[in-house]
């Protein structure tokens, strides 16, 4: 759904870029609970890209908080 998210965004399609980039970070989320080990660093890497999503759309406390998640994800894996 990354993929999905940029290549919208390359279309001008916003919004529904923005929606499939949500939708990853959803899924991610559930994905990295169950399995840290593997999915931590798709979640960073997608939180990222929301946030500088939301950012576009001049949500910058949106885009904060999900900059500070992202920070803390990787946080968790550089002490791996």
């Amino acid at each position: 759904m990354l993929n999905l998210s940029s290549r919208l965004s390359d279309l001008g399609q916003r919004e529904e870029a923005l929606d499939a980039i949500e939708q990853a970070a959803g899924i991610y989320r559930q994905l990295a609970d169950a399995r840290p080990d593997i999915f931590l660093p798709d979640l960073g890497r997608t939180l990222n890209s929301l946030a500088k999503m939301l950012s576009l759309f001049n949500r910058d406390a949106d885009a904060s908080v999900i900059r500070e998640e992202a920070n803390a994800v990787f946080g968790l894996l550089a002490m791996e």
